[in-house]
């Protein structure tokens, strides 16, 4: 959603009175958030297999506030400053071309680390192009096998892609869009368990090969299946189980009776289920031998049940009493009678106060008994209005998961923001449990948790142009410029002045984070005096905090500071050595027309100096005289300082040794101890000759003194 859109649907709020404000509980008595202790993740990004460092990658890592970046610089540095220390982020590293790296960082706490102030932690990650591939043809008994599914899945070597194929019916396969290096990256590539036949059941198990991969290069790599070593010697086989039609009770131990005793320590049964994410996980089971130990029985731990509709792989690895070995493997589908999750309680959130940039939220819930784990889920009122889930976590050691939302929950992205409250928007977020089986939690009869902007927003600075003072003068027109901490409402702000004859009009700017009051200061009258801003509120309708501030008398000291008089009219100009004299000019203005010149507008250089100076007298109650100029410089050396008039230093307003390619206009400088004195501003070029010609532009010179 654009900016325009955001204004647009501000106005429309302000002409309904519609706003959306919801209550939440607050923090608890006496709870208290510690001081904030930050430090960087930093490191370098090479080239994989090369070692070349690599510039130009987008480094990131979600925290508190937002996702923080960096990009690497030509020696493929880069550092994630200021970020809370004591936590664990997950850096993600990016450039066009190349697949991204994944990095799980811990940033240290300085507790109990005498002398640790700047906690810092490295994360060095290898880029390489995503254009490397594997390929080839799988083959059983020599003939082409459909249907094998293959993966490579490189997260836990912290590349961001799994790639994934089924071969077709000639056998053929291709898994693409992977990292290679020059000397060859090493992979491995898995198979998932294989029904030859074609009956729903699986005979051929799992396996891996390893592989390398180069850049842009397809790797061929032809795979065969083969059956399981130690096939049974006849005789010893299985001869039933009660899921034949390869459904069964969800609730019921699934059996399987052989045709000889078997060795309960040596056998083992696996049951996988192949529902779930993949890596597909196992579900603890227990197998009882019955008196003959020829009919074992199969059930997940605890008595539970298995998740209804899950389908299942059922890995039979026996050893009969004499010894014989025997590998088989079943496809189950559990039926009614699934496993029911209770559902999660006790859940919170924090900050239990969200702002219109809260981004990353800490959940905490009372344990769920028999759960392996959990996942968290969030949706919003505005374009997120389904269940997306934002996390997963086990159940060690507590049940509590740091999240951010996704890049989808933001109100517009025209900004560099992610704002996911703004205009009242809420988010909702729950958790469901995952039980030992793979049943998940019902997500329906799960409680959410919902957040919205409740913090009231605040003006961060004021900038007054224009005196307040019009005693004895004309009206005065004043332009007090504030700047807020986050998007407005346009239901606009009032301000309270220090003398009811004065009034003022509000205009909040597009963009929605700043405003300005023009006042106006009736003849006569002293406008001077303390001011309070109040009664604006951010997009959900929270009130701001009122501002107080004080209108000054604000007197300008430099005459002819733009020079538009065509003139150095109230300047002193002087030159030594063969340098010519300033002069007022209108061959560049960084305002107007018209600007003066120092120095020497020839190419070649000439010794000497080229100086301008003025002499300010400054009121005896004078808090505060304010420094503005720019400047445009083709120099050797160049330089504009305040002295008084004795000579003495005071300080320095710009100093300069080399050219400047546009205007430049340094910051403010606030001097607050010259009052009632008389002080004298001077900006001087100079050169040595030579190869050095030096030539300096000032215009728009103000000195402006506050009371």
């Amino acid at each position: 959603m654009t900016r325009t859109t955001l204004a647009a649907l501000a106005a429309a709020a302000a002409l309904t009175g519609c706003t959306t404000k919801n209550e939440i509980n607050p923090p608890a008595p006496g709870q208290e958030q510690p001081a904030d202790l930050t430090g960087s993740i930093l490191g370098q990004v090479t080239g994989l297999g090369t070692g070349q460092p690599m510039a130009g990658v987008t480094v990131s890592a979600l925290a508190p506030g937002g996702r923080r970046t960096a990009t690497s610089g030509a020696d493929g540095t880069y550092e994630l400053a200021a970020l809370p220390a004591g936590a664990t982020y997950d850096v993600r590293f990016e450039r066009a071309g190349y697949v991204a790296r994944l990095a799980s960082v811990a940033l240290p706490s300085t507790a109990g680390n005498v002398g640790l102030l700047h906690p810092a932690a490295t994360a060095d990650a290898a880029m390489a192009t995503g254009d490397a591939s594997l390929g080839g043809v799988v083959r059983s008994g020599g003939l082409p096998a459909a249907g094998v599914r293959l993966a490579i899945d490189l997260r836990p070597l912290g590349f961001d892609v799994v790639a994934t194929a089924t071969s077709a019916a000639d056998g053929s396969y291709q898994l693409t869009g992977l990292p290679g290096a020059p000397g060859g990256f090493q992979v491995t590539v898995a198979v998932a368990p294989w029904d030859s036949k074609g009956d729903g059941v699986v005979d051929v198990p799992a396996r891996t090969w390893a592989a390398s991969l180069y850049p842009a290069t397809r790797t061929p790599f032809d795979l065969i299946m083969t059956a399981p070593p130690g096939a049974p010697p006849p005789g010893f086989t299985v001869t039933a189980t009660d899921f034949g039609g390869g459904v069964h009770a969800a609730d019921t131990p699934l059996h399987v009776t052989f045709s000889q005793p078997i060795d309960p320590s040596a056998s083992r049964f696996t049951l996988t289920d192949q529902t779930a994410y993949y890596p597909y996980p196992d579900v603890p089971v227990v197998a009882t031998v019955d008196a003959a130990a020829t009919t074992a029985a199969i059930a997940p731990i605890g008595g539970l049940a298995l998740a209804s509709g899950h389908r299942y792989l059922l890995s039979v690895m026996a050893v009969s009493a004499t010894g014989a070995p025997l590998n088989q493997a079943y496809a189950v589908t559990a039926g009614a009678g699934g496993a029911v999750v209770a559902s999660v309680t006790g859940l919170t959130v924090s900050p239990a106060r969200a702002d219109y940039d809260t981004a990353a939220l800490t959940l905490s819930w009372s344990p769920v008994a028999g759960a392996a784990g959990y996942r968290v889920y969030a949706h919003d009122t505005l374009e997120n209005p389904s269940w997306v889930q934002v996390g997963a976590v086990g159940t060690s050691p507590a049940p509590s998961l740091y999240v951010g939302l996704p890049f989808g929950f933001d109100y517009y992205s025209a900004d560099a923001v992610q704002t996911p409250f703004l205009y009242g928007t809420a988010v909702d977020l729950a958790v469901v449990a995952v039980g030992l089986t793979g049943a998940v939690g019902d997500l329906a009869a799960a409680t959410p948790a919902r957040i919205t902007d409740t913090v009231a927003p605040s003006v961060v600075t004021v900038a007054q142009r224009g005196n307040a003072d019009a005693t004895g003068a004309a009206a005065q027109t004043v332009r007090l410029d504030v700047s807020f901490s986050e998007y407005m409402g346009t239901g606009g702000a009032a301000i309270d002045l220090p003398d009811p004859r004065m009034s003022a009009t509000f205009a909040l700017d597009p963009g929605l984070r700043r405003g300005t009051f023009t006042i106006t200061v009736p003849a006569g009258v002293s406008g001077t005096g303390s001011y309070l801003v109040h009664g604006a509120a951010d997009t959900s309708g929270n009130a701001m905090s009122p501002y107080g501030g004080r209108l000054t008398r604000q007197t300008e000291l430099v005459v002819n500071g733009g020079f538009e008089t065509g003139t150095l009219a109230g300047w002193t100009a002087s030159a030594t050595g063969s340098y010519p004299a300033p002069v007022a000019t209108t061959a560049k203005a960084a305002s107007g027309t018209t600007s003066a010149r120092l120095g020497n507008p020839s190419p070649s250089g000439q010794p000497g100096s080229s100086t301008l100076s003025q002499d300010l007298v400054v009121p005896a109650g004078t808090t505060d005289l304010v420094f503005r100029l720019s400047y445009l410089a083709s120099v050797y050396s160049a330089s504009c300082s305040l002295s008084d008039t004795s000579g003495a230093y005071l300080t320095t307003l710009f100093s300069v040794y080399s050219s400047t390619p546009a205007w430049v206009t340094p910051s403010e400088i606030h001097v607050t101890t010259v009052a009632g004195k008389t002080v004298r501003l001077t900006c001087s070029v100079s050169d040595f000759g030579s190869s050095y010609p030096s030539t300096l532009y000032l215009d728009d010179v103000s000195a402006l003194a506050i009371e």
